[in-house]
């Protein structure tokens, strides 16, 4: 037999185009007359078993010699020149394998059929699950699946085996259908419902969310638990029964199994896990799994290396794929000019390496908040300057703007910018760029598949005087580290010892419990962390708070960026009283108190931000106060706090008594300028040796 393939293009496609949607007609030469009965399958994968096109197809196109099979298919996503198999499956069980490349023109390079046994990856491919098209479909287009796409095929090939080996009364082998699927950031469960209906489980698949197992707000705390296995028996230890009779359970939230109450739960799963009826399927983050095989280590000898699965970086055809299937999913068709400006750009993305750290979420986001706003406001346009009485609704190359995706630190280097030009922090500035850097490089060292091995546990302490910039520099690491795929949001929840000390045993654990699931993914700044320490004092409740820390200090990939912060002498004494503390945070960066040059200069900034100038006598009056305060500073004034405000809510608000005053002032300026009777009458109230800042009261330590 032989193969060749031919596009059928619906609409004419410029010449020079590299991306394109479009059916094709793969017809088979038979070299004999057609039968009946003569049925053939095709598929169509590029190497890494990415699935274009298929057809099942059961009556086939002949020409009128009746020698040949012609079946016209539709491309997933859109034709990406490069390599690609084509399969051919027979009726009769053939397998035959073409290999086929798509060159720039637009044409095929097919090669010969060669034939395959029914237990090669080829015969696996060639043959989806009876009922399972569909679930098929999906995992061989899913990005970063790669792992699942083959663990899929050796476990097929596995059940044809078992198969073969019934039918000579054999016995089968022992496969072991615990699985681990991690991902960087959210659940994947889709995918793993695809998996595991592809393997034959859909009858007897059950979710289970960890998070509503148990609700200590209930009044019946397993109430939630008995909603989800639909056991009435009250019994806690007999809620599992269902579990017991089931396949496959999916657990997902994972980081609920952690607590005393998980134990429970964990402990009723790990009774049932030598049933070879049933199968355990964990789905979580790197480091929820990482935690869990941590906490209960006789889970590890269900679960083999061959069984713990992860979703992988996109490849560029993955990306693309995915990126068109967003789109069409808003009901938003793409013209041809636009599939290869997308195709376009998203290759040379990859070329530049700014793609890297994309998930499913970043191009859905991409999507709905860039391209879809984009394409309305475009299409609103074109439709109001229309000239013809036609508009064309599909998708234009101007509709979707490159940059999100040609800059991928374009949130990083933003955040530097903000860092760059805070005031001061000179030797902080320099830290955080060294570290960005080498971060920046170890990542793209494992792009490029080079051995890595970098720390990702990049937890901090903060040293310095109130008002020294410390939370904003949180906040700028926050966008820092999430640009360069560290955390998974990277906002700032901020607590102190007011806010989670509680009145009882147990509710500081409590409290623990919910801010340390705040911050998934976030900044956790602790203030005046060293009050949270009192030595040897066991009825101080502070202690539990460490305890509840170290647990994601000792992580190596947390999701959670902890940073301790207070002064330093009492940050010091912390260190040295908690040994256990102090190889947790490899990074301490130290904000020194501003100058009088530096906190004018950040009045300045105040000022223009608003649109505010000063005269030439106010500038030197001014000056002079901040030379004063800072000469006869303590140790706890509040630096660009106090300046921040002496401008705010003393200098605008007599700049503004002042003009309001004068019911004729009309010239705009005057509501503009800062005179010296306006810095001068507020610094009587806003003068540091009236209104020196108390000190919060301290726990732990004395002066």
């Amino acid at each position: 037999m032989k193969v060749s393939i031919e596009f059928v293009f619906p609409t004419d496609i410029n010449p020079s185009s590299t991306y394109y949607k479009s059916d094709i007609t793969v017809t088979l030469s038979l070299g004999r007359k057609l039968k009946i009965s003569d049925t053939y399958s095709f598929f169509i994968y590029n190497p890494q078993w990415l699935l274009f096109a298929d057809s099942l197809t059961k009556t086939p196109e002949t020409d009128s010699r009746k020698r040949t099979v012609a079946y016209t298919m539709s491309v997933s996503g859109a034709w990406i020149p490069g390599d690609y198999f084509l399969l051919v499956r027979s009726d009769s069980g053939k397998i035959f394998r073409a290999e086929a490349t798509l060159t720039a023109n637009h044409t095929w390079r097919v090669g010969d059929l060669h034939l395959f046994t029914a237990l090669s990856d080829e015969g696996i491919l060639s043959n989806p699950p009876h009922g399972r098209h569909r679930e098929w479909r999906e995992l061989f287009t899913r990005p970063g699946a790669g792992q699942l796409r083959r663990c899929v095929v050796e476990r097929l090939r596995a059940m044809q085996l078992n198969a073969l080996r019934g039918e000579m009364l054999e016995s089968p082998l022992r496969l072991n259908y615990n699985f681990i699927l991690t991902h960087k950031y959210e659940s994947d469960s889709p995918s793993m419902f695809f998996f595991h209906r592809l393997l034959g489980f859909s009858q007897n698949w059950k979710n289970i969310d960890c998070k509503k197992m148990f609700d200590v707000t209930s009044n019946d705390p397993y109430e939630n638990l008995r909603e989800v296995t639909t056991i009435d028996d009250s019994n806690v230890f007999d809620l599992f029964k269902e579990l017991a009779e089931m396949k496959v359970y999916h657990l997902y939230n994972l980081s609920a199994l952690n607590d005393s109450h998980g134990k429970i739960i964990m402990g009723k799963l790990l009774e049932i896990m030598p049933d070879a009826n049933n199968y355990m399927f964990l789905d979580g983050t790197r480091q929820e799994v990482d935690q869990l095989l941590e906490q209960y280590p006789s889970l590890q000898k269900n679960f083999p290396e061959e069984n713990r699965l992860s979703i992988e970086p996109f490849s560029p055809e993955e990306f693309f794929f995915q990126l068109l299937r967003a789109i069409e999913h808003f009901h938003i068709t793409l013209s041809e000019e636009a599939i290869d400006s997308i195709g376009n750009t998203v290759m040379e993305a990859f070329r530049r390496g700014t793609l890297g750290n994309w998930e499913l979420k970043d191009i859905n986001h991409y999507v709905r908040n860039v391209v879809q706003p984009a394409y309305v406001r475009n299409l609103t346009s074109r439709i109001t300057l229309r000239i013809t009485g036609s508009t064309d609704y599909r998708l234009q190359p101007e509709d979707v703007p490159t940059e999100p995706l040609m800059n991928n630190y374009s949130l990083y280097d933003d955040a530097m910018k903000q860092l760059d030009s805070m005031v001061g922090l000179q030797s902080v500035k320099q830290s955080i760029g060294t570290h960005s850097n080498r971060m920046r490089f170890y990542a793209e060292r494992k792009r490029q598949g080079l051995r890595t091995t970098a720390q990702t546990a990049c937890h901090a302490i903060f040293t310095g005087n109130p008002g020294t910039g410390k939370t904003t520099v949180a906040r700028l690491l926050g966008k820092i580290y999430h640009s360069l795929g560290l955390l998974s949001s990277g906002n700032v929840i901020t607590i102190d010892r007011t806010k989670v000390i509680g009145r009882y045993i147990g509710e500081t654990e409590e409290n623990m419990k919910l801010v340390l699931e705040e911050a998934r993914g976030n900044v956790l700044f602790v203030d005046e962390a060293y009050t949270f320490y009192s030595g040897d004092n066991s009825n101080d409740f502070g202690r539990h708070v460490i305890e509840s820390l170290l647990t994601v200090l000792t992580q190596p990939n947390p999701d959670m960026l902890i940073i301790f912060a207070g002064y330093e002498t009492e940050m010091d004494r912390l260190m040295s009283m908690n040994p256990g503390l102090v190889g947790r945070f490899p990074y301490k960066y130290h904000f020194d108190d501003y100058s009088a040059d530096e906190l004018m200069l950040i009045a300045e900034h105040l000022l223009e931000q608003e649109d505010y100038f000063l005269s030439d006598d106010a500038r030197r009056l001014l000056l002079s106060n901040i030379v004063t305060t800072v000469k006869n500073r303590t140790k706890h004034f509040a630096n660009a706090r106090w300046i921040e405000h002496y401008v705010h809510e003393g200098i605008i608000p007599a700049l503004a008594d002042r003009i309001m005053v004068q019911q004729h002032a009309t010239d705009s300026a005057a509501y503009q300028r800062v005179e010296v009777q306006d810095v001068a009458k507020p610094f009587e109230r806003f003068n540091p040796k009236m209104i020196e800042l108390k000190p919060r009261r301290q726990v732990g330590f004395t002066a």
